[in-house]
């Protein structure tokens, strides 16, 4: 069946449940396992940080299904065992299961993609207020208003957001989830709003403190151009690899 290390294998018949955890550490195929060693090294696994998925169909599974983190059950296989299962199998096929986890991994990583996008322009125009904000409390001169018009702010959503997240939506994705949804689209849009918040802070200074070579006039159309350049490397990055 192309397993892995298939050749460590052991019968679990007339075994204690306390040599559970030594032997799922040196073997990989177990024979005459009982309902309740079945939720034991489910339980095993998940304490030593592994996500744990558990196939059957018949009632001896059940307790080992309620207890794995993602539960699958054949639609030919029994109605308790339907019943506690997150997936049905409706034809009872295990070769579907490659295509569904192909559709989860696109799905979940081509929105943590998407998201990133959106989040980006979230925390930078957030990141602008609070310094637009924080000027009327400091001795440099104040800023009243937020520099980059709805006009601009469309243009750059349409270009970097709007168009290419209904591309990313669709785009296949197979690559292994890894960490945390949240986290990972923080960690990736929070470079480019910080980014785009240091382009307009030195604008805004290079506008008010060198006005003989700027003028202020200009800083919406230079901050909208900063920040739409930095949205297309934010782009490029999530839509690396390139293939």
């Amino acid at each position: 069946a192309g397993v892995e290390d298939a050749e460590k294998y052991i019968s679990l018949e007339d075994r204690g449940e306390d040599d559970l955890e030594e032997l799922v550490k040196e073997y990989t195929v177990f024979g005459r396992v009982s309902p309740n060693q079945k939720q034991l090294i489910i339980q095993i696994f998940k304490e030593q940080g592994h996500t744990v998925a558990m196939t059957g169909d018949g009632v001896n599974d059940i307790l080992a299904l309620k207890e794995a983190d993602c539960s699958i059950a054949m639609a030919s296989g029994s109605e308790a065992a339907r019943n506690v299962s997150q997936i049905v199998l409706t034809d009872s096929n295990f070769s579907s299961m490659p295509s569904v986890v192909a559709e989860g991994r696109k799905v979940i990583n081509n929105v943590q993609k998407v998201a990133t996008l959106f989040i980006t322009k979230n925390v930078f125009s957030f990141f602008i207020v609070c310094f637009v904000i924080a000027t009327n409390f400091f001795m440099f001169e104040k800023v009243n208003s937020f520099p980059l018009l709805p006009r601009q702010l469309s243009l750059i959503d349409t270009l970097t957001i709007g168009i290419p997240a209904t591309l990313l939506a669709f785009l296949p994705n197979n690559k292994p989830i890894q960490g945390r949804f949240m986290f990972n689209v923080l960690k990736n849009a929070l470079p480019g709003a910080l980014a785009v918040l240091f382009n307009a802070v030195i604008i805004y200074f290079a506008a008010f403190y060198a006005s003989d070579y700027i003028s202020i006039a200009n800083i919406p159309t230079m901050i909208t151009i900063a920040t739409a350049v930095t949205c297309l490397l934010v782009l490029l990055r999530v839509f690396l690899p390139i293939n």
